[in-house]
């Protein structure tokens, strides 16, 4: 603990060069003893200063300090430590945690992020999904800002639910301001407030970015309510997908509107869309049924719940006809004679003459007596379900209701025995989902895995229209946008040269750590420079 503490105060929380050095000196403690005797091989020239005020007797306060205040800390080699955290990229080495963190093992979790300064139509959907989610006795990890995040940290306080604060400062440190109250209220009902930051560490906005990996790390998935394209949610977004998380989205209230041109993309390429709280519910219901309590849910809003009535058969029966689209007939209404072709109706009261003209419009008149005896004696279609419901005296609602219609049945001369025709449901893997392949090739022609199949005909169509251009134009085009000896300019480079890079390469060639590089991606992205594609895939933005 006290040379994990100790490597925290040379870089900072969230920074993946804390695993690279420990890696390349077998741990922990054995980086301490090379570093603290002047080996400054693997640390960058802008930490050096760090590594002088650094030591283990600040590592010692640090811990006693947090065993004063009630603050447990807990490093990645922990049994405490969230299992689900652990396996995502760059996890903290160090978790500083007030209250709870156990709810975590205990109950179901589930993100919720947001903006900020919501809008009216986000902070009643906000309500509604961190209502019914937190009815359902599960957690709700949120970043403790304002705006949604305050509505899933309140609704989970108010029905007594733990919930989840993760800070991007020190915990001494009261952001957003007078939230110490805020704080003491989630620790009661049973939550946990966490940071991976020392306690006395101010917000910056590298911090804000480093958080968000740890919202979505520590659920099964994230919900993502009233998100514009420049929100802030849309990083976590990101990361949750990079996790393999699952993901969510409120439907936009305008569809057409520009603003939420990302939100459309994410719903497009896979995300779940949310009306309502029964959204998320229905997704986790049949699978982690066990920890979540549905005594307030509508069962008959649960697309997995099956209920079986309790019926009697003449109930069936009539239940039978009306999933047919046919009248009951009472049994005490006068049956009236049938009308041969050329007969004329028999003379009844005015009453029955309206009767008998309903029953010649909905029931055509054999031109042949042997065609309709012929007809009488073959079982018709409601004798083969009143046969079922014989045998059968119990049925679901569900069974009734998918009764097969004339065209879909058949009845075998030979054996008498019902089939059905339905055509079957072809599955696609989730590993070939973008996977293209045209027909009568063995193998895929292009390979999607590492963009979306509407991006990839859109550069088709790019580069079949786009003339052959020289180098020199290309670098005269690319010095207007930024100056190329810039981090930013290099990798609207590479861009420019390959058309599509992903997080990973952008690192290798230009040599910047993961916390760099991601800062440098966000600020392009949010300038509408570059654009992130599901599959961890940048491109230029087609405005540039």
């Amino acid at each position: 603990m006290r040379y994990y503490i100790y490597l925290l105060q040379i870089f900072g929380g969230g920074n993946p060069k804390i695993y690279e050095i420990i890696r390349a000196y077998g741990s922990a403690k054995a980086v301490y003893e090379r570093v603290s005797k002047g080996d400054m091989t693997l640390i960058p020239s802008n930490r050096i200063e760090n590594v002088r005020k650094a030591s283990l007797d600040k590592s010692d306060k640090i811990i006693k300090f947090c065993k004063d205040n009630k603050i447990d800390i807990i490093t990645i080699d922990d049994k405490a430590y969230p299992v689900m955290l652990k396996n995502i990229y760059n996890p903290p080495t160090v978790l500083f945690v007030e209250g709870d963190l156990s709810c975590l093992k205990n109950h179901f979790s589930l993100s919720i992020v947001g903006p900020r300064r919501p809008e009216p139509y986000a902070v009643r959907l906000g309500v509604n999904i961190c209502g019914g989610l937190a009815g359902c006795k599960i957690v709700l990890v949120s970043g403790f800002a304002d705006g949604i995040d305050s509505i899933a940290h309140t609704e989970c306080i108010k029905r007594n639910v733990p919930t989840v604060a993760v800070l991007a400062c020190g915990h001494t440190v009261e952001y957003p301001a007078r939230s110490f109250g805020m704080r003491a209220q989630v620790k009661k009902s049973g939550g946990a407030v966490i940071s991976e930051l020392l306690p006395d560490t101010q917000c910056c906005r590298e911090y804000f970015k480093h958080r968000n990996r740890i919202i979505s790390g520590l659920s099964y998935g994230t919900v993502v309510v009233g998100g514009e394209n420049k929100s802030g949610s849309l990083l976590t977004a990101n990361n949750a997908f990079d996790q393999d998380r699952d993901l969510f989205f409120t439907m936009p209230p305008d569809t057409l509107d520009g603003r939420y041109s990302k939100i459309i993309r994410f719903l497009r390429d896979g995300a779940h869309p949310v009306y309502d709280f029964y959204d998320v519910i229905n997704e986790y219901y049949e699978t982690h049924k066990d920890k979540l309590d549905d005594t307030h849910l509508d069962k008959n809003r649960l697309t997995s719940y099956s209920r079986v009535s309790e019926i009697i058969t003449e109930e069936s029966y009539d239940m039978v006809d009306e999933a047919l689209g046919n009248d009951k007939i009472e049994s005490d209404e006068k049956q009236l004679p049938s009308v041969e072709e050329n007969e004329v109706a028999p003379e009844t009261p005015e009453e029955d003459f309206e009767v008998f003209c309903e029953k010649t419009e909905s029931e055509p008149v054999s031109a042949n007596k042997n065609e309709s005896k012929r007809q009488e004696s073959e079982p018709s279609e409601k004798d083969v379900l009143k046969e079922i419901v014989d045998k059968n005296t119990v049925l679901s609602e569900e069974t009734i209701k998918s009764a097969p219609s004339d065209k879909k049945i058949e009845l075998d001369d030979a054996s008498q025995t019902k089939t059905r025709h339905r055509k079957d449901k072809k599955t696609i893997p989730r590993e070939n989902r973008f996977v293209y392949k045209a027909r009568g090739e063995e193998k895929p022609s292009v390979d999607y895995s590492d963009g979306t199949p509407s991006f990839f005909r859109r550069k088709g169509k790019k580069d079949s229209k786009k003339s052959v251009s020289t180098d020199k134009k290309q670098e005269e085009s690319i010095a207007v946008k930024e100056p190329p000896e810039t981090i930013a300019g290099k990798i609207l480079d590479i861009l420019e040269r390959e058309e599509a890079v992903t997080r990973e390469k952008l690192m290798s060639l230009l040599g910047v750590d993961f916390a760099t590089m991601t800062e440098y991606l966000a600020d392009l992205e949010v300038d509408g420079a570059i654009t992130y594609h599901p599959g961890g895939v940048y491109t230029l933005s087609e405005e540039s």
